[in-house]
């Protein structure tokens, strides 16, 4: 079998690593390197022995698939260019700016029977991926986000921004189960948009999550933990640790219950490496990857429905908004 031709679209912070890693990925060709800033283009191909472009168009020809690492407000254009012309496409989290551009490019990639994948990259996290066998119909999950303010990424607000991480991966523990409720408050800190948001979530089936995002923070945390009959499960995205309590009785069912500790041993991986390599194999056999644009329009969905339950708040707080320069600073 040939290898899968692949073009990476943006190659700034996040993109130069999607460049790094499919050029060492076996049964693909990193072929083209896209960004608009064409200096930054010929510098990431120099170091990936690839080829620099400075638009999606002169590369229609010489590819099977892209990633697309580019800001948010693009994703729509870049990936609806690509799937029109029959290339899978991979689109970094979130899948698009809009719940109608999510929409469009999901209804489009069925149309044209195109892989369409987003990266959602902490579900390729080692912790995250053994939970599809320890998760049991839990009841209450409970997830924390905090990060130092960076200037990346403040075109949009931190649920998009942070949060929609958890979101996907909440949701894809409770399955199919609609969204009941949402509760939701926030408020912009350093940015014109919410830069720190907290939700509690009610699902269908009777769980709650209860949901916190920051990207004002002096410390780093990522961790989530599910609570479930017989088991209380805490995980580290950044450590890739996942501890397993589980409730027992070491004297019979009329005695008092104990909790006892399991440490699972997992081996860590690079996740956005695990998530390259699993979509050039789902573009090699055709198979589904493992989050779909329709899983990435869930996520959005979700993270739409509450920075929409938040606005109100901020309005009616009569908060002053940090004005951005034209630069995206803010004015001191």
């Amino acid at each position: 079998m040939e290898k899968v031709r692949i073009g990476v679209v943006g190659v700034g912070h996040l993109g130069q690593h999607h460049a790094r890693l499919v050029a060492d990925i076996e049964g693909a060709t990193l072929q083209a390197v896209v960004d608009v800033d064409f200096e930054r283009a010929t510098l990431i191909a120099g170091r990936t022995g690839s080829r620099a472009y400075s638009s999606c168009e002169e590369i229609l020809g010489q590819v099977d698939a892209v990633t697309v690492a580019a800001p948010t407000i693009t994703h729509c254009q870049i990936a609806r260019l690509f799937l029109e012309h029959g290339k899978d496409v991979l689109i970094e989290k979130p899948i698009a700016s809009s719940i109608r551009e999510a929409e469009e490019l999901v209804k489009l990639a069925a149309v044209r029977n195109r892989i369409l994948a987003v990266g959602h990259t902490e579900r390729y996290n080692a912790a995250v991926m053994k939970l599809d066998e320890l998760s049991r119909r839990p009841y209450y999950i409970e997830s924390q986000r905090l990060a130092p303010f960076s200037a990346r990424s403040t075109d949009i607000d931190v649920v998009l921004d942070l949060m929609i991480h958890d979101l996907d991966v909440i949701l894809s523990i409770v399955g199919d189960a609609p969204v009941r409720e949402v509760r939701a408050v926030g408020h912009p800190v350093l940015t014109s948009s919410i830069d720190m948001a907290s939700a509690w979530i009610e699902f269908a089936n009777g769980c709650v999550a209860n949901v916190t995002a920051s990207r004002v923070s002096r410390e780093k945390i990522r961790k989530l933990r599910i609570f479930q009959d017989e088991s209380y499960i805490s995980l580290d995205y950044a450590t890739q640790e996942l501890h397993v309590w589980k409730r027992i009785f070491p004297d019979g069912q009329q005695a008092a219950p104990q909790l006892v500790e399991e440490k699972l041993d997992l081996t860590k991986v690079e996740p956005l490496k695990v998530e390259l390599e699993e979509f050039v194999q789902a573009v090699r056999q055709r198979t589904e990857p493992r989050v779909t644009g329709r899983q990435g329009l869930a996520a959005l969905q979700l993270a739409q429905v509450i920075s929409d339950a938040i606005q109100p708040r901020i309005r009616a707080s009569n908060m002053i908004i940090p004005r951005p320069l034209a630069n995206g600073s803010i004015p001191s």
